[in-house]
């Protein structure tokens, strides 16, 4: 294909995994990085930008109206339409849905969101009016969002946030417990990442604690994340953040996290494995890669991965030949596979 493909609506993960699957890894593809919600107008200029610069020959765009005034000004372009696949998988669940699932649309949700490092970030800026500043553009981006959700905010003080809304609306807006476009966006403005906790309860103070659960999921993993615990304990995420990972939803059921724990697994060791995985794709590590990730000593790490074959969470799975000293061993987490 002479030149590349300027893409909207879907992210850079989707259209890279979607090019492999194609075997066209050598196309170039640029994806519109702006806010998920964008105007007509600024996905026009996009496309119009990088056909004119020789960069990209075609443009796919998801937007109907889009493709109609890309037409009209001559640019090469493809409306993407979903598939006779995904309007099946959405009509059967319009068909099963029960009552009970319309009840838990109407659940409670409660969301905690925390500036990562928030001190080092204030003292960057000149002076405290500028500080000030800061704080008021994340204030004005977190109320929007949360209005996004037709949910109710407060700011709790500091660099923490609260909002309530429903599980519905929720699950809707972030296209399936998939991504949170508000992190994207307060990164690519200020730079600044969100470490979230989102919870899900029957009653306000089971979705809190939950939330509260979440959040500290997040904060383990090392910050620019977001988990969601239901209900029954489950846990969702990495959500998709600033930066895209290679799966954007991984499922963690409350029994593999109970078999996890009772096998010396803490729920922090749990947390930054199952990012690692989501952002990375490895479920394999060499003893001294579990040390760096888990941040133990390489003796600590022998101790626990025996601990963990014994009680079938990790396995063998090959062998690394070195030039000097003995033959290193792969462990495979194949819960993570």
């Amino acid at each position: 294909m002479a030149g590349g493909i300027s893409v909207d609506t879907l992210t850079e993960t989707m259209v890279y995994r979607t090019l492999k699957d194609l075997n066209l890894p050598s196309v170039q593809a640029i994806t519109y990085d702006g806010p998920v919600y964008a105007p007509k107008e600024s996905l026009i200029a996009f496309h119009k930008a990088y056909y004119e610069s020789g960069q990209c020959s075609i443009a796919l765009t998801g937007s109907q109206a889009v493709a109609q005034a890309l037409t009209a000004l001559g640019i090469p372009n493809e409306w993407l339409l979903p598939s006779d696949q995904d309007i099946v998988v959405s009509l059967e669940r319009a068909l099963l849905s029960t009552s009970s699932r319309r009840s838990r649309e109407g659940q409670i949700v409660v969301g905690m969101i925390n500036i990562d490092d928030f001190g080092a970030q204030a003292l960057r800026r000149n002076n405290e009016h500028e500080v000030q500043k800061l704080k008021l553009d994340i204030h004005r981006m977190v109320l929007d969002y949360v209005e996004s959700l037709d949910g109710y905010f407060t700011h709790l003080g500091g660099d923490e946030y609260l909002f309530f809304t429903t599980r519905g609306i929720f699950e809707r807006e972030t296209g399936g417990y998939k991504t949170i476009p508000l992190a994207k966006d307060v990164n690519k403005t200020h730079g600044i990442s969100l470490s979230i906790g989102m919870g899900f309860g029957p009653s306000a103070s089971m979705a809190g604690t939950n939330a509260r659960i979440a959040m500290r999921k997040s904060k383990e993993v090392g910050g620019n994340a977001c988990f969601i615990v239901r209900e029954d304990g489950t846990l969702i995420g990495p959500l998709e953040m600033a930066d895209p990972v290679q799966e954007v939803l991984s499922f963690t059921d409350a029994e593999l996290i109970k078999r996890a724990e009772d096998a010396g697994m803490t729920s922090a060791y749990l947390s930054k494995l199952l990012n690692q995985r989501a952002r990375s794709g490895k479920y394999e590590y060499k003893v001294h890669e579990l040390a760096h990730l888990l941040d133990i000593t390489v003796r600590s790490a022998h101790r626990l991965l025996q601990t963990w074959l014994d009680n079938d969470l990790v396995e063998i799975s090959g062998i690394e030949k070195v030039p000097r000293g003995r033959p290193r061993q792969i462990f495979r987490f194949s819960f993570l596979e």
